[in-house]
């Protein structure tokens, strides 16, 4: 099994590049991820990432459509998610 480069490793598209990094600097390993256009970033626990394995491709329509890749949109703002 191919571990992930300490250093990070890039992966792009023709429309996104993130940076994916594995973390051990907390209680624990995490995962890093970096969108390296605006400098956002995640840390993601193994519980937070198994959560995204029961998720479909839809429920990510939301985060990545033109209209809402300009600004974080929090979690909270039930009015946005409802559209």
């Amino acid at each position: 099994m191919k571990t992930l480069d300490p250093q990070g490793e890039i992966f792009q598209s023709e429309f996104a590049m993130v940076m994916v990094r594995r973390d051990e600097s907390a209680s624990g390993v995490r995962l890093f991820i970096k969108d390296m256009a605006t400098g956002s970033h995640i840390y993601l626990d193994p519980l937070e990432l198994e959560a995204l394995t029961r998720l479909d491709h839809e429920h990510f329509v939301p985060l990545v459509a033109p209209r809402t890749r300009e600004e974080p949109v929090p979690l909270h703002d039930v009015e946005f998610w409802q559209r």
